[in-house]
């Protein structure tokens, strides 16, 4: 038989229920709420943390310095600057480093090195060549010039070409003819808001200072009006913007659609590569003060997420990233390849 409840017991029990159910409706809210207001800009979503390393080892070292890197899988492709040696590519597995023959007699060097509908690419300077793998020249360019061009575009373009002094630049857009920019080196060109952007330097030398330039193609390509600006050596599409790193100055600049900001480091070297890992972070990486410094964009800035001695000279550090690493290579006394595990 039921035990009545007496007034007091029966008003204490009435306030706890009260209070739990309040209690339940803000956990619920604070649950779910940024879910149902992010779409409507009253929340911004949560950034990605910063991608700091727990741990980092020397992996391997190579003799030349390395110009270019790309990764299929958990394999990653390296193209070296050769002065003048037999053709050659490095390949970095899970069973170590290896040397591959391309079969093109001596060059200068394996400048750019990129992998496009299943297949793996390269360009070379001195002679310019345009290579696949397995490694046999595709079209031979020409006698002289630089085969600097050679990128997947964000909306899966593929570009290719030659430049050299005097001549301008020669461009291919998915293997079809594309009109070059006279007297200009054509370093990288990106898709960004339904438009084409050609990173550029003049075609003397892009080691000379605030010598870059950026074009748009708009029926034709025209200089984007940013102000003095270094060699543009590479372009980048990344969450409504678009980057680009460049030489002397070594800086970065972000474009929004609107305008454009700036990120100024010391030094005459490259910001040479941007690359993004499988949770949507954004990296790349500069020569400051006689270190490599690793950085990530956070939203707002670059702050350094990990730094090394080292110099890099000539050619800025390249990197790539995949399940949760990082391969970071940079020059100092040689190539040296590291690999950065993080969360």
């Amino acid at each position: 038989m039921k035990k009545k409840l007496t007034r007091t017991e029966f008003l204490l029990a009435f306030f706890l229920a009260l209070i739990l159910a309040a209690a339940t409706s803000l956990l619920t809210l604070g649950c779910h709420g940024h879910h149902s207001h992010s779409g409507e800009g009253s929340f911004p979503p949560p950034s990605t943390p910063l991608a700091a390393p727990y741990q980092a080892g020397q992996v391997a070292t190579v003799s030349e310095h390395i110009t270019d890197l790309c990764q299929v899988g958990g394999v990653v492709f390296l193209s070296p600057y050769l002065s003048y040696s037999s053709g050659k590519i490095y390949r970095l597995d899970s069973s170590g480093l290896h040397t591959e023959n391309l079969n093109c007699g001596r060059v200068e060097s394996v400048y750019r090195i990129w992998q496009a509908n299943g297949a793996i690419f390269a360009g070379t300077e001195q002679p310019p060549r345009y290579l696949q793998r397995p490694w046999h020249t595709v079209q031979k360019y020409a006698d002289h010039g630089w085969a600097v061009l050679g990128n997947v575009a964000s909306d899966g373009s593929v570009w290719r070409g030659w430049s050299y002094r005097g001549k301008g630049s020669k461009l291919w857009q998915n293997d079809v003819p594309f009109p070059g920019i006279p007297g200009r080196i054509v370093w990288w060109v990106e898709s960004y808001a339904g438009k084409y952007y050609a990173g550029t330097s003049g075609d003397t030398s892009y080691k000379n200072a605030n010598d870059g330039r950026i074009y748009v193609w708009e029926n034709a390509w025209k200089p984007v009006p940013t102000g003095p600006m270094g060699g543009v050596i590479t372009l980048k599409t990344f969450k409504g913007a678009l980057y680009a790193g460049t030489c002397h100055p070594q800086s970065i600049w972000r474009f929004n659609g609107t305008t454009w900001q700036k990120w100024n480091f010391s030094g005459t070297e490259e910001v040479s590569k941007f690359w993004t890992d499988d949770a949507g972070r954004l990296f790349t990486a500069t020569t400051e003060g006689g270190k490599i410094h690793l950085r990530q964009w956070d939203g707002n800035t670059w702050p350094e997420v990990w730094s090394i001695p080292g110099r890099s000279e000539k050619w800025g550090p390249q990197g790539c990233a995949r399940n949760g690493a990082i391969t970071l290579v940079f020059w100092s006394g040689n190539t040296r390849i590291w690999k950065i595990f993080y969360r």
